[in-house]
């Protein structure tokens, strides 16, 4: 009996890690319906491809957490690992962030950015890029801010 030649399908992680790295650079929200200052949960739904089912009107990092409870398509865990979705929801006046890790980073990385999301300062405001690293997330939304945050992974 011949091999089959149809190619193993790609992991769900990679789909949205590809996804993310493809936008790198770019303005994902370009029409800039929610402001650059605050659209990084705008920004990662536009990225996410749509068979994760997460909607395109989704902007809000505490609706965005609850999503990815409910959904079917993720996991909570704690490691951050290429193609996990990373969100720090905002409580109050305190905001948060929603990001996408490119690389595994089990937290000893400190020498580049793993993370990208939508970049909220700056000449590249409303960007794509890496911004974060698990080390320099967690300093600034947790213990600085002192946000919760949630990791989640496509299954």
């Amino acid at each position: 009996m011949p091999e089959s030649t149809t190619p193993a399908p790609e992991p769900p992680t990679e789909a949205i890690a590809e996804a993310a790295e493809a936008a790198l650079g770019t303005d994902p929200t370009p029409k800039d319906q929610i402001s650059d200052e605050i659209a990084c949960v705008s920004s990662l739904v536009a990225i996410l491809p749509p068979e994760f089912g997460i909607s395109r009107n989704t902007s809000y990092t505490p609706d965005l957490v609850k999503i990815l409870k409910a959904s079917a398509r993720f996991k909570p865990t704690y490691e951050m690992k290429r193609g996990s979705i990373v969100v720090y929801p905002t409580e109050g006046l305190n905001v948060g962030h929603a990001m996408i890790c490119l690389e595994d980073d089990d937290g000893t990385i400190s020498n580049r950015n793993t993370l990208a999301s939508n970049n909220s300062f700056g000449g590249i405001k409303g960007m794509w890029t890496r911004n974060y690293n698990r080390k320099s997330a967690r300093a600034y939304f947790i213990a600085n801010k002192h946000l919760k945050g949630f990791i989640f992974e496509p299954i």
